[in-house]
Parts: structure tokens; sequence; C-alpha cells
């Protein structure tokens, strides 16, 4: 998958701004020698979580690609609180926290079946030119797709 925005169109479009939310249930392979899901899981389901939501806010790759701008990562943080087995069911949710001119905070949460948080991540996208890779403002389009507030002016 391209970086930043998602192929696949899903079901569930929040309004702009609001949180994007997607179930999943923990496959097998997901699992590591200790019994429970590995680190390296939940960094996919985030990366899928960012992406399901770029693709129901209408930030699908070939719009990427016609604006010629897309989100990467820059940092990441995460907190394990729980652990996870196979075949449970988690509820993930995301949204964009923040924002300035060219990056964006999103958060996402994934919770098990009784709700409990079971991870709590915070990720800095910035959004780059497809030809140079450089950071550019995120385009004034793409910051009403995902209820983006006007950044603050920076001195």
């Amino acid at each position: 998958m391209q970086p930043g925005c998602a192929s696949t169109p899903v079901a569930v479009s929040p309004a702009a701004g609001g949180p994007f939310r997607f179930e999943l249930r923990v496959p097998e392979d997901a699992i590591d020698r200790l019994g429970h899901v590995n680190n390296v899981e939940y960094v996919r389901w985030l990366q899928d979580a960012a992406l399901r939501h770029s693709d129901s806010a209408g930030l699908t790759w070939q719009e990427c690609q016609r604006i010629g701008g897309a989100f990467v990562v820059r940092r990441q943080q995460l907190e394990y609180l729980r652990s996870v087995r196979a075949g449970e069911s988690l509820a993930v949710q995301t949204w964009i926290a923040s924002s300035t001119h060219m990056s964006a905070v999103r958060r996402t949460e994934i919770r098990n079946e009784t709700a409990d948080l079971v991870l709590d991540a915070t990720t800095t996208w910035v959004f780059v030119a497809l030809d140079t890779w450089r950071p550019k403002r995120i385009p004034l389009d793409v910051r009403r797709m995902f209820g983006m507030d006007a950044p603050v002016v920076e001195s």
C-alpha cells in the first residue's frame, strides 16, 4: 500500500473530523511466542486504521496522486496496556487530534470486547510532495476532508 492513502474503501464514513471506527478479529498468525499479539501487528493495525480513515474521508491513493502529496509517519508513540489473544474482537477508533500547516497528529485507541483500552497511540503524520518527498502544506481540501481546523500561525 502507498503511504498515507488507502486503496480499499470501507463502509463506515464518519462526518468530517469525527472518529473513524472499525472492528477486527485477531488472527492466529498475529500471535507471538508469548501467546499474545505481537507488537508489530499493532503497528500494522495503526497503519490500516489511518489508511481506511483516509480512504473514507476521500483521500484515496488516486486523489493523493492527483494532488501530488500524501501523509507519511514522522513519529509514533504506542502504549501497550493489556494483552490480546487470538480470536478476540477488537474495536479500533482513530481521529485527527490536532494539526499544523504541514502535519497532523492522529490518535488511535484499540479496545477489547469489554471496552477496556488495550492500546493507546499517537502518530505524527507529515504531508509530503510525492515528487520530492519534502514536506509541504496540507491542501485546504485535504484539511476539510478530515475536519482539521485552520492551524495556528507559527511565528
